[in-house]
């Protein structure tokens, strides 16, 4: 499970999308319009006053695509902000496998 003191740090990608790294060396490219409102709402963002959307559908106030436009401003503003992780980079297969599966199975490739 990632510590909760880690965090990770909005950057820059290549192609004028985003990347999200953390303290431990681990990043993710976020290529996805679709995406970037949840990861704006990590950094601060909020989608629409009303709380009745997470950004990726529209509500009474204002369509999704208004809010992902939103979004990725908010996000090109915020480059190089850090934040506490909130377990974006946590070992899912921790919840399936027992950590020496894990390992077992990143020494055969499977």
């Amino acid at each position: 499970m990632a510590d909760r003191s880690d965090t990770i740090t909005l950057e820059r990608g290549q192609f004028g999308d985003f990347e999200i790294v953390s303290t431990t060396g681990q990043s993710t490219l976020i290529t996805l319009d679709w995406d970037y409102p949840g990861i704006a709402s990590t950094f601060g963002w909020s989608p629409c006053d009303c709380g009745d959307t997470d950004g990726t559908v529209d509500c009474d106030h204002r369509t999704a695509s208004e809010m992902i436009e939103s979004a990725t401003e908010y996000l090109d503003d915020h480059i190089g902000d850090s934040v506490t992780d909130p377990g974006y980079f946590e070992n899912l297969n921790s919840d399936y496998f027992t950590e020496e599966e894990v390992n077992d199975n990143r020494r055969t490739g499977v």
